[in-house]
C-alpha cells in the first residue's frame, strides 16, 4: 500500500485558524495534519477509522457554510478553513493555532 503523502502532486492551501499552510492534495485532513506535525499527530492515538471521534473539526469551504467533520474521513480541498476543532487536534497542532 502507497503512503498517500509520498504520491501527491502538489500541495494546495489550507488554512487553520489564522495559519495558512499549504498541504498535499488528495488526502485525508488527518493526513494533512500529520504532514504539518508528524509526530504529536502520529503519537496522538487518533484511530484513523471515525471510531474515536477525537478528530471531529469544523470546516469552512467556498461552497458550503460551517460543517462538523471526522478529519480521518474528511479529504482536503483548497481554500478550505479549519475553524473550529477538539481540544486534542488543538494540543497538537498548537504550534500551528496558538
Amino acid at each position: 500500500m502507497q503512503n498517500e503523502l509520498l504520491t501527491a502532486n502538489r500541495l494546495i492551501p489550507l488554512r487553520i485558524g489564522e495559519v495558512e499552510c499549504h498541504v498535499p492534495e488528495n488526502s485525508s485532513l488527518l493526513r494533512c495534519f500529520e504532514y504539518l506535525r508528524l509526530y504529536p499527530i502520529s503519537m496522538g492515538g487518533f484511530c484513523w477509522n471515525a471510531d474515536c471521534r477525537t478528530c471531529e473539526v469544523t470546516v469552512r469551504t467556498a461552497c458550503s457554510s460551517e460543517q462538523k467533520v471526522l478529519s480521518c474521513q474528511t479529504p482536503v480541498t483548497e481554500g478550505m478553513a479549519i475553524v473550529g476543532m477538539t481540544d486534542k487536534l488543538k494540543f497538537c497542532l498548537r504550534t500551528l493555532t496558538k
